[in-house]
């Protein structure tokens, strides 16, 4: 009797001793799903890229993945999972954020100008293909998520004409047209997924705040005699700001 009960502890004992084993190995797992799925995410945009949204297929993405299509599935259940996930993370996201930067009321137009700049710029700069393929395959997405997209891009522009229109109100700006001016701004700062090719973070933040004292200047400076008679004429003001973003294309280009 005596010694089952013996048993019965040094049994117990070892299953106690096997759970913490159990819990370590369950948390390799979970960091291995976070990588997985970033190589899903990443190999899927790459493909959806290429080939286009509508003509890339679950299996294609399992391919490139090197995954039989029942592991893949146990990642993700479709590709309309991980074009929301990017609709959802690359660009409603980033509105949220511009529009608690309007609503800041402790921040003058100037600083808000900086604030919705910066994010902006830094978004795209960081993941290029990612804004191309939203920008491109935006008509190809399910009816759900192309409205959400839409409906991003709208907060976005809104966002900037908000910030435009509240510094001219406040004569931090020149009297431009604001909804022209935003879009201007908006081109200046997405317009790097075609043209910026980053070697370091380094190089991604200098183009941010280059960009950022770009965007400030194009609507504080101080307007010359002929500027000033058409400064609020909308073409006037994209011919600068055109003129401006080829100058700091050159600028960055030499430096790089």
């Amino acid at each position: 009797m005596a010694v089952t009960e013996g048993k019965k502890r040094s049994a117990g004992a070892t299953a106690a001793k096997t759970v913490p084993a159990a819990k370590s190995r369950a948390e390799p797992s979970g960091r291995r799903r976070q990588l997985v799925d970033a190589e899903i995410y990443n190999v899927a945009t790459e493909l959806f890229s290429t080939k286009g949204y509508g003509s890339t297929s679950l299996q294609d993405i399992a391919d490139a993945m090197g995954l039989s299509r029942p592991a893949l599935y146990h990642y993700v259940r479709s590709k309309e999972d991980i074009i929301a996930k990017l609709v959802a993370e690359f660009a409603e996201s980033r509105a949220h954020e511009l529009a608690a930067v309007v609503a800041n009321a402790e921040l003058t137009a100037t600083e808000k100008l900086r604030r919705v700049v910066i994010p902006t710029v830094r978004n795209v700069a960081e993941h290029p293909q990612r804004f191309r393929l939203l920008d491109r395959c935006e008509n190809e997405l399910p009816e759900e998520l192309f409205k959400k997209h839409r409906a991003a891009k709208r907060a976005v522009r809104d966002a900037f004409v908000a910030v435009v229109t509240e510094g001219v109100a406040a004569g931090e700006f020149q009297p431009i047209d604001p909804s022209t001016t935003a879009f201007s701004l908006i081109g200046m700062c997405t317009w790097v997924a075609w043209w910026f090719t980053p070697s370091s973070p380094a190089d991604i933040e200098t183009t941010v705040r280059s960009i950022a004292d770009l965007a400030v200047n194009t609507v504080t400076g101080a307007p010359t005699t002929a500027s000033k008679a058409q400064a609020s004429s909308p073409v006037e003001a994209l011919q600068s700001i055109r003129r401006q973003v080829e100058a700091l294309e050159i600028q960055l280009s030499n430096t790089q």
